[in-house]
């Protein structure tokens, strides 16, 4: 019996085109690694109710969504893991923050999506293509300061944005209940310190059986780097930021390519170690190893840098 394998992926930036789209290419990778039995992982700062329909539509089991403050049953829509932060005199610095950078911002708490302004529900829906969330003050709410998930704050410029890390890091960034991270060029996030998408994966792995050298994972932001370091097989997009890559152990094509085809080679090399009755060595290794001890030919080239034109349409990985 084949060892499952899990294949962890981010949403924006990496799984999603510029167009904010999963391209034609890289859904049928998806639905034949699916068919073929790797257990697909979603790993996102979205909510679930901002997913795009494509991927909702294929039955996928679980999802780690608000940069892992939340484990979503995409069935029946059951949390079955989530962190929050509780702590008044936090949230109050992280609004007032906000308010002295001019950052806009959504907030996740108990479930529900609520928007600091007008501003911020238009930029949501433009950028993203999501639906419009709720404004704080328009349905009579204060700002949460305790239950949670993920506040996500948003700058018009990349400059700005830069700005506000540094304000948010330097204000909050020491305390041990809360993480802030760089999660697009325009968006910081803070997120409770016990989630985090390299926390929630290892949780998922761990609850399935499946060891971290056989979840594969690949993202592109600073939100992404826990996650590709826990994964025993991760890749970065050639779009990624510079911690991403620094973390990543590959760097695979553009998010706006399809690039899948790379991950559905190294899923068969995992596989093949498997059935040798192989230990699964660190891929870092594999790419150090002199032509003779790795089966006879470059490994980095059989499972990355296989020609493109040699493969037309989508190979079958079915066994």
């Amino acid at each position: 019996m084949e060892k499952p394998i899990i294949f962890a992926f981010d949403l924006d930036g990496t799984m999603l085109n510029s167009k904010g789209k999963i391209s034609p290419g890289n859904l049928e990778y998806l639905k034949k690694m699916q068919k073929d039995g790797v257990i697909l992982i979603p790993t996102t700062g979205r909510d679930i109710n901002e997913f795009p329909k494509e991927l909702l539509d294929m039955g996928i089991d679980h999802a780690i969504t608000l940069n892992g403050s939340r484990i979503i049953n995409m069935h029946t829509k059951e949390v079955i893991w989530s962190q929050t932060i509780d702590s008044p005199e936090i949230l109050q610095k992280a609004y007032n923050i906000a308010k002295d950078n001019s950052a806009k911002y959504s907030i996740y708490f108990r479930g529900k999506i609520c928007d600091s302004s007008p501003v911020q529900t238009f930029f949501s829906k433009v950028a993203y293509g999501i639906r419009s969330h709720p404004v704080l003050k328009s349905i009579g709410k204060k700002k949460p300061t305790q239950g949670v998930e993920k506040i996500m704050f948003v700058t018009i410029s990349e400059k700005k944005r830069i700005r506000l890390l540094k304000a948010l890091e330097d204000g909050i960034g020491g305390e041990e209940e809360v993480c802030v991270t760089q999660s697009s060029k325009n968006t910081v996030d803070i997120t409770p310190s016990a989630s985090g998408k390299g926390n929630a994966l290892e949780w998922m792995a761990d609850e399935l059986g499946v060891s971290p050298s056989h979840v594969i994972a690949v993202g592109d932001e600073g939100n992404d780097v826990k996650m590709l370091r826990f994964a025993g097989r991760s890749c970065a997009v050639e779009n990624a930021t510079g911690p991403a890559k620094q973390s990543a152990k590959k760097i695979i094509g553009n998010h706006n390519e399809d690039f899948l085809d790379r991950i559905s080679h190294l899923i068969d090399f995992v596989r093949k170690i498997d059935n040798a009755g192989l230990r699964q060595p660190n891929l870092r290794d594999i790419w150090k190893m002199p032509v003779k001890q790795s089966m006879g030919k470059s490994m980095n080239n059989e499972i990355f840098n296989t020609p493109r034109k040699a493969k037309k349409g989508i190979p079958d990985l079915h066994r």
